[in-house]
């Protein structure tokens, strides 16, 4: 959705009349978040009756407008007698803001390439004693576990000073063969761990004047969520979460400067899905051939689409479970790896 207002002023509109802008105002809403935490965890055993294990992480967050979080944007503050003014609005299809005079690149990350991405590098674990697991006779094939935590808010996840420790809990759907595994003397040794690091804000933007029209951006932390696993315990996944505040500190004003008297000047501000900045530009022309620009782009670790088909994502986590076991299986019978 893009909102677009121009102004031209010229000698005969100041005569005959000036055209304005119009005097509306841009409603906009701060982003939320909703996080899923899947940690796909797959056993074999090898010739040897040796158990190996493979655990992987994958962190997925969406986000959302939050409709008790509305803001507002006045274009008319935005207008000027004596310069020219074109303004472009561009907002999410739930009303999020999305850039001001600045156009969108399209993310062609397909959910699929999404899903192994943010599982990062499948890390195995030997068992380094024979287990009677392996006596059992389903562990003739590989098989898989999940554990999910799902549908976390930002009070879910957001921590300061302190971190969280959580087990992990085998899914419905695992909840068979998850019994099955913990009646051998795997137990004390299958259950990963979660760990929530104490959140941290980030805040790429600092200005030095507070001159211009207010937009509001929200408050952004970083949460590492890190995947424990073994004994002793140690990290086998690790990602990065962007969880856009929803606490008592809320946003924070960023402005966009006036129109010039003379010369031109241009703002450009674009924000990521989670409604972190990761472009911003200034840019002014005193009316000479020299002109001033100023531009950042600010790299956030999450840059992808919250919307996404389920059949596509019901697949990313099967490819992802299948190679998983091919892992495990290549790992435990390297004779045997296709």
């Amino acid at each position: 959705m893009s909102i677009r207002c121009a102004r031209t002023a010229t000698l005969l509109a100041l005569i005959s009349g000036c055209a304005q802008l119009p005097k509306a105002t841009v409603t906009y809403y701060l982003p939320k978040s909703e996080t899923n935490i899947t940690a796909i965890q797959t056993i074999v055993c090898d010739k040897e009756q040796t158990v190996h294990v493979t655990t992987s992480l994958n962190v997925k967050t969406d986000y959302s407008a939050d409709y008790l979080a509305p803001r507002s944007l006045d274009l008319s503050q935005l207008d000027s007698s004596f310069s020219d003014t074109d303004v472009s609005v561009t907002m999410t299809d739930d009303a999020r803001l999305k850039a001001i005079n600045a156009k969108q690149i399209g993310q062609a990350e397909t959910i699929i390439k999404e899903a192994v991405t943010l599982s990062g590098v499948l890390v195995a674990n030997r068992a380094r004693e024979q287990r009677d697991w392996c006596t059992f006779k389903e562990s003739a094939k590989p098989v898989t576990i999940t554990y999910s935590k799902l549908n976390q808010k930002f009070s879910d996840l957001f921590y300061q000073g302190t971190d969280k420790i959580d087990a992990m809990e085998a899914d419905s759907g695992s909840q068979a063969t998850f019994e099955l595994v913990k009646k051998s003397s795997l137990e004390k040794y299958i259950k990963p761990t979660l760990i929530v690091r104490a959140a941290h804000p980030i805040q790429p933007v600092t200005e030095q004047s507070s001159s211009g029209v207010e937009v509001r951006l929200p408050v952004i932390y970083q949460v590492s969520v890190e995947l424990m696993w073994g004994k002793p315990a140690r990290m086998v996944g690790q990602q990065n979460v962007l969880l856009p505040s929803e606490g008592r500190l809320r946003d924070y004003p960023l402005h966009i400067p006036r129109p010039a008297a003379f010369g031109t000047q241009q703002f450009a501000l674009t924000l990521a899905e989670s409604g972190a900045v990761t472009s911003i530009q200034y840019v002014k022309n005193s009316g000479t051939v020299n002109a001033m620009t100023g531009a950042a782009d600010v790299l956030t670790p999450l840059k992808r689409p919250t919307t996404s088909d389920r059949v596509d994502a019901i697949k990313a986590q099967a490819d992802l479970i299948a190679q998983q076991q091919r892992l495990a299986t290549c790992q435990a019978t390297p004779s045997s790896c296709k």
